[in-house]
């Protein structure tokens, strides 16, 4: 049963860093930022089943710390695995399988195993796992048009014609930027409205549907010429699925996923302020959890 752990979010992480809404992603907030999540997001709970699946540990296992790389920063120096997980791809934790086992788990940067990371756009692909999981169903049609499942879309032109299997592949030919070092790019608009950043002055908070409708109103190519990264799209999926399914979607990647795969403890699945599951990056598990649904 799906259960909600943060109603109100406080918009703070760390009052004595001064680590909030406005600038949790900035570098030196990171490390600490995505583990706490709930904290700037209405978060609800997947509950873990009640019996969790082992992981298999590999004998002998993987060192990764003492393996040598190139430094990508200078190509003629070589650094050990410590220095390039640390100083090179800043990388909070790793966990390697291979043919089912465990060879590899380590934790570093603050991060400890029974912390959840923001998954990020992982997400993205656990919700294409669900499409999957309805396509299999028979709930589901690849080539039918997202607006046999998303009634608010029959009304938009642009989007006539675009099928489940365009927006999978992110050749929609919605007009939409996702240029992170443009500030006039929709990303951002769209990111203040689902909740990542505060508004603007005077900007209202949408959430993440009702800044897809009233956004993504116009095509900029056809349906299925052109790959355009657009975030919004798996939001786009997420919709559908509650549609075919007839309930929340944080509801059915608990039921369909989460619940079957014996992970060890709850993930967290953020919301917009309205309740909709972030389906295009914000769940957070524990790396054991995130290592069990790579596995599938």
């Amino acid at each position: 049963m799906v259960k909600i752990i943060t109603e109100t979010p406080p918009g703070v992480i760390h009052p004595e860093l001064a680590i909030g809404h406005s600038n949790w992603d900035n570098p030196q907030h990171l490390a600490l930022g995505q583990l706490r999540m709930e904290q700037l997001f209405r978060t609800v709970a997947i509950e873990a089943p009640t019996a969790t699946t082992p992981l298999l540990r590999a004998t002998p296992g993987l060192d990764v710390e003492a393996m040598r790389f190139t430094d990508p920063l200078q190509p003629q120096r070589k650094m050990t695995g410590e220095q390039y997980l640390n100083r090179r791809v800043f990388n909070d934790a790793l966990l390697v399988i291979q043919d089912g086992q465990v060879l590899h788990e380590s934790y570093r940067n603050g991060m400890q195993a029974q912390d959840r990371h923001v998954m990020h756009s992982c997400t993205k692909s656990f919700c294409s796992m669900l499409v999957a999981i309805a396509v299999d169903e028979g709930r589901m049609e690849r080539e039918t048009a997202m607006d046999q499942y998303i009634p608010e879309l029959r009304s938009q032109s642009a989007w006539h014609g675009v099928t489940v299997q365009h927006v999978l592949d992110m050749q929609a030919g919605i007009t939409y930027s996702e240029d992170y070092t443009d500030p006039q790019a929709h990303y951002w608009r769209y990111a203040r409205a689902a909740g990542y950043y505060p508004p603007l002055p005077g900007e209202e908070v949408l959430g993440v549907k009702g800044w897809i409708f009233e956004n993504l109103t116009e095509r900029s190519h056809a349906p299925g010429s052109c790959f355009a990264y657009n975030s919004c799209l798996a939001n786009i999926l997420g919709m559908s699925l509650e549609n075919i399914y007839g309930c929340g979607l944080a509801e059915l990647f608990e039921v369909k996923l989460y619940r079957r795969i014996g992970a060890e403890a709850d993930g967290y699945f953020n919301t917009d302020r309205f309740g909709f599951p972030i389906t295009e990056g914000q769940l957070s598990l524990r790396l054991r959890d995130f290592a069990r649904l790579a596995m599938l």
